[in-house]
């Protein structure tokens, strides 16, 4: 993945930003970093099963680093 916008600040203190990227797939996430050691990545894939028939909606994932 690769950086596609600036960081958007998240917070008081501006040390927590946000990163939007998106791969040559089109695939996008959110990186979520302070002072530039990453945090979490944020991003979604289609649900596999639907239990509670809400089909055709992403599964979100949330991966801490």
């Amino acid at each position: 993945m690769v950086d596609e916008q600036p960081a958007i600040p998240l917070g008081r203190t501006g040390r927590t930003e946000v990163v939007p990227l998106a791969n040559a797939a089109g695939d996008h996430a959110l990186l979520v970093r302070e002072a530039h050691g990453p945090r979490l990545l944020l991003t979604a894939e289609p649900a596999m099963e639907d239990p509670a028939g809400l089909e055709g909606r992403d599964r979100l994932v949330v991966m801490p680093l």
